[in-house]
Order: structure tokens, then sequence, then C-alpha cells
């Protein structure tokens, strides 16, 4: 039987959410861009965008949740990915607010992106102190 101690709720929140964006993003988008994000996909080029974003979210998320349960060595570098990939989200709906203006909706998104980032560097300075190589809970 498997060990649920080295289960790291940051990374299955992550995961989990990031998988559910994906399918958001691509799984039908000419139905999903003008509900969520007032745009028409009227081109093969725009629904192909919307879809790679999806298959690269997915494979975050699937990364992001396979240390969970099968790599768990991988969980500090999964970690630092959140922190990134998160990181960076947040980044750019920053710079989108200053330059092209506010959106509530967005920020809604901002808000969860830096919060799961702050998430991530405190859990890797919780590992960094304790000198555990898998996240113990």
């Amino acid at each position: 039987m498997r060990s649920t101690n080295n289960r790291n709720p940051l990374l299955l929140v992550s995961g989990f959410g990031i998988i559910c964006i994906a399918l958001v993003y691509g799984a039908n988008p000419h139905f999903v861009a003008p509900l969520v994000f007032g745009i028409e996909i009227n081109s093969i080029e725009l629904s192909n965008v919307f879809r790679a974003i999806m298959g690269l979210y997915a494979a975050f998320g699937f990364f992001w949740l396979s240390t969970l349960f099968y790599y768990r060595n991988l969980q500090k570098p999964a970690i630092i990915s959140v922190a990134c990939f998160m990181g960076g989200l947040a980044a750019g709906r920053l710079i989108s607010f200053l330059f092209d203006g506010f959106s509530f909706s967005f920020f809604i998104g901002f808000i969860l992106e830096l919060t799961l980032t702050i998430w991530a560097i405190i859990d890797l300075k919780v590992k960094r102190n304790s000198k555990s190589p898998v996240h113990s809970e």
C-alpha cells in the first residue's frame, strides 16, 4: 500500500486546477472563447493557438500530479515549475493591467496565480529548512 505522507497539496491543487483551465482553453475553443473571453475563433491559426495552450497547460498539470503518485523524487522541481509557471502568468497579467487596462475576471486569475506562486515559494523554503527530499505532512 502506498503511503500518503509525501502528497503535496500545492501540487494537487495546481495540477487539477491547470488541467481544468487547459480544457477551458482547448476542448472546444469555438464555443468557449466567445463565452469566456469575448472573442470569436475565426481561423485555424487562432484555434491552433488555443489548443497549443491547452497542451502546454495539461502537460504541466500531468507532470505536477505525477510527482504525487509515481515520481516523488521530482516534487522539488515540480514545485519550482509551479512557482515559475504561475509567477509568469501573474507577471504577464500585471503587465497587461498596467498597459491594457484592468479586467476584473482576469484579476481573479491574477490573485489565484499570485497565491500559488507565493505558496510554492514558501513550500520551497520549508523544504530547504527541513532538508527533506520530499514534502512531508
